[in-house]
């Protein structure tokens, strides 16, 4: 008999449930333009709390609008058909430089490596480097840090071939560190240098990359460059409120590619202030 009142009781809340289209919890009024309206003075809507690793594995089937807590990040996070966007302004707290380079000294495409001009105390090395593929013959233009023999046409074979700037920022355990922004930048190259470059990030040691934002058309090779203006990395999940003692480093590189002939060059160029800067928090 019970059974059967229960049936009965599912049957009468499921019949309700599709002819009125909402349903209101501590209230017998919710609101007509929500499906669920939770009412409370005193509490509050407790989220499923997942760790970092656990959020990882859910990204290869998240349905879009997916709203989840990251309780190892301290982050509430929604899914956007494409990568996890964080919800609300986690990054309310004073930024500050985390790695800077200075390129007006440097001659002959500059050193490989070269550690940073500046770099925050929980840093523990910060360098900037040419990737495997890239040369330097000729003569580079001065205040400048680059590369010749960009050969690739396309970002895929660019990767692949290490035709790139990669800067690895290795920092000291026992920190947290969230990015905010690539400060403003000029990139420059020559008429048959690479007319593109693409931003990327890693945090598992250059295992893989992830795209920041969409490739960057260099359309002026005059030596004033062309001006990159702030990229923001605070709508990166991966890249705030890292564990530095689980995650020893995090490398940026500068993919370029669609050069018209080996022998164009391609820089980073001298401008007022810090020419290639990161910024962000660190607790």
């Amino acid at each position: 008999m019970k059974k059967i009142f229960l049936l009965i009781f599912i049957s009468i809340f499921s019949f309700d449930f599709a002819q009125v289209g909402n349903v209101g919890i501590n209230t017998s009024s919710p609101h007509s333009s929500s499906v669920l309206d939770v009412n409370s003075s005193s509490k509050g809507l407790l989220l499923p709390r997942l760790t970092s690793a656990a959020i990882s594995t859910l990204s290869a089937t998240a349905a879009e609008g997916l709203v989840v807590y990251d309780k190892d990040k301290k982050l509430f996070l929604g899914w956007d058909g494409t990568r996890w966007q964080i919800l609300g302004n986690a990054l309310a707290l004073s930024t500050v430089s985390i790695g800077a380079w200075e390129v007006g000294g440097y001659t002959s495409y500059g050193n490989s490596p070269v550690a940073a001009s500046s770099s925050n105390p929980i840093v523990t090395s910060a360098i900037l480097e040419r990737g495997s593929g890239l040369a330097t013959s000729g003569t580079g233009a001065a205040a400048t840090w680059g590369g010749t023999n960009w050969t690739q046409v396309d970002l895929p074979t660019a990767a692949a071939a290490n035709e790139f700037a990669l800067i690895t920022l290795n920092f000291a355990p026992g920190n947290t560190i969230s990015f905010t922004k690539i400060n403003a930048n000029n990139l420059r190259r020559t008429g048959t240098g690479p007319t593109k470059s693409q931003y990327q990030f890693s945090v598992n040691n250059g295992i893989s990359y992830v795209n920041i934002g969409a490739a960057i058309d260099l359309s002026s090779s005059a030596p004033s460059g062309n001006n990159i203006a702030d990229i923001d990395l605070s709508l990166y999940y991966d890249l705030q409120n890292i564990n530095t003692t689980t995650v020893s480093n995090v490398k940026f590189r500068i993919v370029s590619y669609s050069a018209s002939g080996s022998t164009g060059n391609w820089y980073i160029n001298n401008i007022t202030g810090n020419d290639l800067e990161f910024t962000g928090i660190v607790n």
